[in-house]
């Protein structure tokens, strides 16, 4: 037997911090320019009286998006960084979200 055959070889290594970075730029930039809009006057057209269900709807249905998009990334191996990255911005999408409800909403 040679020397070889008692050592598998390793998988390839994949470039995760890649996919990582990638997957979260992606979802910042959706996500600030989804509030950004939204809070610019895009969505004017909307009642008042409505506004604010149209941005929670709006809200959860882009984390769903995203949520079903991780998941179907974490089943290809090289990419689970970028999986990982979307899930992450996910979180942030949220925070930008609530930061622009509370400088914008007069309660």
């Amino acid at each position: 037997m040679t020397e070889a055959s008692h050592h598998p070889q390793p998988p390839p290594r994949h470039n995760s911090t890649r996919g990582y970075s990638l997957g979260l730029l992606y979802g910042i930039v959706l996500s600030g320019i989804t509030w950004g809009g939204a809070f610019a006057g895009w969505f004017d057209w909307i009642p008042s009286s409505r506004r604010l269900q149209v941005l929670l709807f709006l809200l959860l249905s882009l984390k769903a998006i995203s949520i079903a998009v991780v998941l179907y990334v974490e089943a290809f191996r090289a990419r689970r960084g970028a999986g990982a990255g979307i899930l992450t911005s996910v979180g942030i999408g949220a925070l930008i979200f609530f930061g622009l409800c509370a400088a914008n909403f007069k309660i």
